[in-house]
C-alpha cells in the first residue's frame, strides 16, 4: 500500500469562494482523516481511533451538507434525487450502518489477515491467516513454522540468501464480504465527494474546486479508475521484517 509522503500535497482552499463551505470543509477532513489511517495501518491501536473518525467524518458529510440547505433554491428536489442513488450504494448503505456502530457502541467489527511472503526476484506467498487485530509483526512470525516454509520453496541458494520476509496485513470487512475497509471507505469518499461537487455545479459555484486537482484533490473525476481518486488507490502495505534476519533464516535451513 503505497505510503502518502508526511509532506502531503493537500490543497489550499479559498472557503471564501465556496458555496458549500461546511459542507466542503468536512468532506476536506475526511480526505485527510482517510490519509492518517491509512498512514497508521500496522498499528492497530492508531489504526482504530483514525479509522473511527474517518467513519464519522464521511457519514457527516450528508449532515452537514442538509444544514445548508437554505442555501440551494430546490434543495428537496435536488437532494432527493441524489437520495435515492446514495440509497442504492451498497457502500453507503454500509457506512450508515458503521458510524451506528461506532458512535453507540464504540468499535467496528474488523477483521485483520496477515499474509507472509519471501521476497527475491519473485513473490512466494509462505503463508495466509486471518490474525487478532492487535498482533504484532514479531508475533506472526513467532507463530509460524518459517523454517519449514521457507525450506519447502525450493529456491536456489543464491536467491534465498538475498530474500527478505515480507509480511502484508489486511483490514478487511465481513459485512462487505471481505472487502479491505479503507477500499470501501475510499468508494464511500467519491460518492459522496460527487454529491458535494454537484452541489457546487447546481449553485453555480466551482470557483473552489481546483482545475488542476493536484495529488490531493478532494473531487474525483470520472476518468479515475473505479471512480476512486488516485491517492486513495491502494497498493500494498506490509511490514519488512529485517534483512539480516531473514538472511540468518535462510542460512539455518540451509
Amino acid at each position: 500500500m503505497a505510503q502518502p509522503n508526511s509532506e502531503r500535497d493537500t490543497l489550499a482552499i479559498d472557503y471564501s469562494r465556496c458555496p458549500l463551505p461546511n459542507t466542503h470543509r468536512r468532506l476536506a477532513e475526511a480526505h485527510l482523516l482517510w490519509h492518517q489511517t491509512l498512514d497508521q495501518y500496522q498499528q492497530p491501536d492508531l489504526f482504530q481511533a483514525n479509522l473511527n473518525a474517518t467513519i464519522q467524518a464521511l457519514r457527516n458529510i450528508t449532515f452537514i451538507l442538509q444544514s445548508e440547505k437554505h442555501i440551494f433554491s430546490n434543495f428537496e428536489e435536488w437532494y432527493g434525487r441524489w437520495q435515492e442513488r446514495m440509497k442504492a450504494d451498497p457502500i453507503l448503505r454500509w457506512l450508515i450502518g458503521a458510524r451506528n456502530t461506532v458512535v453507540k457502541e464504540g468499535e467496528l467489527e474488523t477483521a485483520s489477515t496477515a499474509i507472509v511472503k519471501l521476497i527475491t526476484w519473485k513473490d512466494v506467498v509462505l503463508a495466509e491467516s486471518s490474525i487478532p487485530p492487535s498482533a504484532s509483526p514479531s508475533l506472526i512470525l513467532r507463530n509460524l513454522p518459517l523454517f519449514e516454509l521457507v525450506n519447502n520453496v525450493h529456491l536456489p541458494p543464491g536467491d534465498l540468501k538475498n530474500a527478505a520476509i515480507v509480511i502484508e496485513r489486511r483490514w478487511c470487512v465481513s459485512d462487505l464480504g471481505g472487502v479491505e475497509i479503507l477500499d470501501a471507505l475510499a468508494q464511500a469518499y467519491g460518492a459522496l465527494s460527487d454529491v458535494v461537487l454537484d452541489g457546487h455545479a447546481t449553485l453555480g459555484e466551482t470557483g473552489c474546486v481546483s482545475p488542476n486537482g493536484g495529488a490531493h484533490a478532494h473531487f474525483r473525476s470520472a476518468h479515475h479508475p473505479g471512480g476512486t481518486l488516485p491517492c486513495m488507490v491502494l497498493v500494498e502495505c506490509h511490514d519488512i521484517v529485517d534483512k539480516k534476519r531473514c538472511h540468518d533464516i535462510v542460512e539455518f535451513v540451509l
